[in-house]
């Protein structure tokens, strides 16, 4: 008799760690999924920063001194502009937009920000701005921003998790080792 009390207790053992190993492969998967397109976003924002220095060095002096002015085709916007909102092929910015686009983004999810040094310095993640950077005269920053669907979260509620990233190149008088 003390066997028959015993009955099924094996498959409720064996159905709450299935459970538990299911949502352990949906949380791996969905960090999995959000860590492959935080890798795209950043290698995207570095493609474009570094595309809107190398334009703004080739249309401005080619050199890097203190005369760096912002004109039409070497662009500053003082905040965040929507790469939807620039001509393409027109200023650096639009070639920064162009870069982080072929790399799989939309316009809609990318932004460029760009100034001079004397009136502004380049912004970290947080909107702190950054320092310890020496001689700078000319930057641009560009933010990819984009929705990850989730799968294990969605359960809980979560159905979209963001993913952010940014990317600053500048020109610099002097650099510094």
């Amino acid at each position: 008799t003390t066997r028959q009390n015993q009955g099924g207790q094996a498959i409720v053992m064996v159905t709450l760690a299935l459970l538990a190993m299911g949502g352990i492969m949906g949380l791996a998967v969905d960090l999995g999924w959000s860590f492959f397109v935080k890798q795209q976003a950043q290698a995207a924002a570095d493609a474009g920063a570094i595309a809107a220095i190398q334009e703004a060095w080739s249309r401005g002096s080619g050199s890097s001194n203190a005369s760096f002015t912002c004109s039409p085709t070497i662009v500053c916007a003082t905040s965040p502009a929507a790469c939807s909102t620039l001509n393409a092929g027109t200023t650096n910015l639009a070639d920064a937009c162009a870069y982080a686009i072929r790399n799989g983004f939309t316009a809609a999810q990318v932004t460029v920000q760009a100034n001079v040094a004397t009136a502004s310095m380049p912004t970290d993640a947080n909107g702190a701005t950054l320092t310890g950077i020496n001689n700078i005269v000319y930057w641009v920053t560009v933010r990819v921003a984009t929705s990850v669907p989730q799968l294990f979260s969605a359960l809980l509620g979560n159905k979209n998790g963001v993913v952010s990233t940014l990317a600053t190149s500048a020109i610099v008088n002097n650099p510094v080792p």
